[in-house]
């Protein structure tokens, strides 16, 4: 039998025994390690292979490099003036997720990284200019966003910032919580009248001081808080999204800093505003003339500063990317956006929802709960609709729980907290009646189980088949969970949270909770239920952002991850599958324009919007999409012919340098006319994949992507002139878009697609246009080719469209290089057109207008000879 007390004994040394440079190592590493102490341990051999399998475990997290959109590439001033500035607060804080949250040093490394490249991004507070910084960090849900913006706060205060505001969204519970971990993490005092044994920063070198104009017991109250010199220490308020919250800081900022207002006309002081929930209360739904109250709070807040920095911090980032990019005074993320990579023990939508997903075994549905929580209550008895009793998917989850806690204490984690969600309606007179139908069940089950579970009575035999079915592979055998039962669920309480009852608290529970919460909107947004194993959900919402606000069950859950059980109807199954495609669409999104070192203000993206069998979902509320317009992508490779008529000035020097590694590397897979053919799919990926393709072209990075699913072999041509020189095109240049358009919106000549035709094949048709080349072979009949073209500007003071941008940019570039790629298709035999609608933001609806704008402006007076 695994002897778990030991295990928890010398957990922590087995964690110390394997070296700091062995962040990654083999299985192998680390069992050999233990066994060496094993001689003093006496661990037997299931015992062993348990603990090592923790510590492996926790050692081998891996994380990947996280993705910045960002309006200044270069902006490096944090990083510079670290050293001289003193990192004593967030080396403290290193050392608490070291030691006290457990995190590997890869994981500290890659979040102190992640905020790293934020405070290069937000002002600096020395800075004697004024400044009005904005930006937006995506995680998922439950992943740790937390963790890093107290890790923000700490750079931040550590390099100046006189006052960091934190808003929490709109519940006092949520804001309680994360009053309570800024305490651990940044000061290092609790605000708490009860004290805890976990250690704080304060523990591991945090003496610096800062001022808390909040607590746990209190949101910020203008008839509490004194009067305080901006600038002596780091003033830190932990509000709500709150008319009163906001107006009263807001006030209590001004009353405390009338001299500066009066000679500067602002406070000339810098403030860091982290907006925990960006996306919800904070997004303006009205006109730009009179926002709502939160984003109106927030704007007075950042307003009354001469340097202030705005870092909105959400798992749902739709709302946000759809504001206004031209409202400057709104919250649009104008300066940065981040994408942070999650852990790679985060047990998310994309390990639970897809079918081979490494978590999708946890799926259980419940859609008999229609019968007795019907999702849609009648107009006529939503007052007094009474529920008789439990779904039978319901008393099964319960059970669950029951040998979760059990299974629990057999490992050691007695004194951990243990917790079940039941979300089940928004109505707290429907969260009160199933609060009330659990208690009863609870208190049945327990007086069965203490009074039968050693018989062979129908509790014992139900609850061994149970775990006979969801618990097949944990190394806990029924018979030593049946011992434990009794003991385990003694403890579990049934409470309900919303926002009528706060009563509920974890650090009320020592030696642990063990809770089946109850409840609606407080369950579904920030709220972290610790420890939790079982969720049930039977909700009706059609929102992308509140059906991945509910999933509470995403995170992390060390030596309990093989436990978790999650209900949901299996609509709402498909709808996560969708609603993760979107999110993952819209990750992909930001990273391309990354390596194409664009800027947030070119931001221009779609939300795909998610098509179910009966209803649409909706990505957003209604009022958070007002800027947002529809529209349908169609992606139809089969047949087609596109090229890169528009070139981003800032990716050509990266394109020149792709372009020609790439020939210089394959050059002698080339003939005497230029022409490779039957190159392998692999190789001509190295440079389709990595040519940047800008904003405004037909040819882009996804229809590339379609294009290499279908295809093994290419032809590859380099279109050189008759003298093997580069070609001459007439182009006009946009110096607000920083874009080179080619004439009549054409790189190559019409009959460019005869390349690597043999000359029966040129001669079985008529061509009419380029893309006839194409669409009159099937692809058993030709390759796709790719047409890679050497162009050199060409400028023509006659030409009628000629313009003085135009001819200044020619002069500075006319000896240069600019390399153009076209891609043409032939006919496959099965190919779908992929379609799919989609919401367009501010930035991706100018974008399509100034695209259609460029083809008119670059028309120009140009021959087929004149490409020659």
């Amino acid at each position: 039998m695994i002897d778990y007390e030991k295990i928890a004994q010398y957990e922590e040394i087995a964690l110390a025994a394997i070296s700091v440079g062995e962040d990654n190592p083999e299985y192998s590493v680390v069992e050999n390690i233990l066994k060496q102490y094993n001689a003093i341990w006496q661990l037997d051999d299931k015992s062993l292979v348990e603990l090592s399998n923790r510590i492996y475990t926790k050692k081998s997290v891996s994380l990947d490099e996280d993705t910045i959109l960002t309006s200044n590439p270069n902006a490096n001033w944090f990083v510079d003036s670290r050293f001289e500035r003193g990192t004593e607060r967030f080396d403290a804080y290193h050392k608490y997720l070291e030691n006290v949250e457990g995190y590997s040093l890869k994981v500290i490394n890659s979040i102190s990284t992640s905020m790293d490249k934020v405070m290069n991004n937000v002002g600096d507070p020395f800075d004697k200019e004024d400044f009005s910084k904005k930006g937006l960090v995506i995680g998922d849900v439950q992943s740790g966003k937390t963790g890093n913006f107290i890790a923000l706060m700490n750079k931040a205060a550590d390099a100046g910032y006189n006052m960091i505001v934190v808003t929490t969204g709109t519940i006092e519970k949520l804001r309680r919580q994360t009053q309570e971990r800024i305490e651990y993490g940044f000061s290092g005092i609790s605000s708490s009248v009860k004290k805890s044994e976990k250690r704080t920063v304060a523990d591991f070198g945090n003496k610096e001081q800062s001022y808390f104009v909040t607590n746990k017991d209190k949101d910020f109250s203008i008839k509490y808080a004194n009067p305080v010199n901006l600038g002596q220490v780091p003033i830190v308020a932990v509000i709500k999204k709150n008319k009163t919250s906001l107006e009263n800081l807001a006030l209590w900022l001004e009353n405390g800093n009338k001299q500066d207002i009066k000679r500067f006309g602002k406070i000339e002081k810098s403030v860091l505003f982290i907006d925990d929930e960006a996306d919800n209360a904070t997004i303006n739904t009205k006109d730009a003339d009179s926002p709502t109250t939160i984003n109106k709070g927030i704007r007075a807040i950042l307003n009354l500063f001469k340097r202030s920095s705005y870092v909105g911090f959400t798992a749902t980032p739709f709302a946000n990317v759809f504001i206004d990019h031209t409202e400057e005074d709104d919250l649009f993320p104008s300066d940065f956006i981040q994408v942070l990579k999650t852990p790679s023990n985060y047990m998310g939508a994309s390990t639970i929802f897809p079918e081979k997903g490494e978590y999708h075994h946890i799926l259980n549905t419940n859609d008999d709960a229609e019968t007795e929580i019907p999702i849609v209550i009648p107009k006529e008895r939503r007052g007094d609709f009474i529920i008789e009793e439990l779904p039978e998917s319901l008393k099964e989850a319960i059970k669950i729980f029951f040998l979760q806690n059990a299974i629990r204490d057999l490992r050691g984690d007695k004194k951990k907290h243990r917790s079940m969600l039941v979300n089940v309606s928004h109505l707290n007179y429907i969260q009160q009646q199933v609060k009330e139908l659990i208690s009863e069940e609870v208190f049945r089950l327990k007086t069965q189980i203490k009074n039968y579970i050693l018989t062979e009575q129908p509790i014992k035999v139900e609850l061994f088949e149970l775990f006979e079915k969801e618990f097949p592979k944990i190394a806990e055998s029924f018979e030593s969970v049946q011992k434990q039962l009794s003991e385990s669920i003694d403890a579990i309480e049934v409470d309900v949270i919303n926002a009528k009852n706060k009563s509920f608290n974890y650090e009320d529970y020592p030696n642990g909770a063990r809770i089946i919460a109850v409840g609606g909107f407080a369950l579904s947004r920030g709220l972290t239920l610790e420890g939790l194993s079982t969720s049930y959900l039977y909700r009706n919402t059609l929102m992308y952002d509140t059906l991945m606000q509910m999933g509470r069950w995403f995170g992390y859950r060390p030596n309990y991850d093989d436990l978790i059980k999650l209900y949901m109807p299996n609509q709402s199954i498909e709808w996560y599958s969708q609603i993760l495609d979107a999110t993952e669409d819209l990750k992909k999104q930001i990273k391309r324009m990354a390596n194409e070192h664009q800027t947030p203000k070119e931001f221009g993206i779609y939300i795909k919007q998610a098509e179910a069998d009966e209803v649409r979902l909706l990505i957003t509320a209604g009022n958070k999409m007002r800027n947002a317009r529809d529209h349908e992508v169609t992606v139809k490779i089969s047949g087609d012919y596109r090229e890169t008529t528009k070139l981003d000035v800032k990716s050509v020097k990266q394109n020149r340098q792709t372009v020609e590694t790439w020939i210089s590397e394959y050059q002698e897979r080339f003939d005497e006319t230029h022409l490779w053919k039957n190159a392998d799919k692999e190789l001509v990926k190295a440079l389709l994949a990595n040519y940047l393709y800008g904003n405004f072209n037909k040819l882009n990075s996804q229809v590339v992507a379609e294009t290499l699913k279908h295809f093994k072999t290419f032809d590859v041509k380099i279109a050189y002139t008759k003298a093997d020189k580069p070609r001459k095109r007439a182009f006009r240049y946009n110096s607000k878009h920083e874009v080179i358009a080619f004439a009549n919106s054409r790189v190559g000549s019409s009959g460019d697609g005869k390349f690597a035709l043999t000359e029966e094949q040129k001669e079985s048709h008529e061509f009419k246009s380029e893309k006839d080349y194409f669409s009159k072979f099937r692809e058993d009949e030709r390759n796709p080719l790719v047409i890679i073209y050497p162009e050199k500007l060409s400028f023509n003071k006659e030409n009628k469209n000629s313009d003085t941008e135009t001819e200044k940019f020619y002069q500075k570039n006319k000896d240069n290089i600019f390399w153009a790629i076209a891609l043409g298709v032939p006919e496959l035999a099965d190919e779908k057109t992929i379609s799919y609608k989609t919401k367009l933001n501010t930035v991706m609806q100018q974008q399509m207008i100034t695209g259609e704008q460029l083809d008119l402006f670059s028309s120009a007076d140009e021959t087929e000879e004149d490409l020659e």
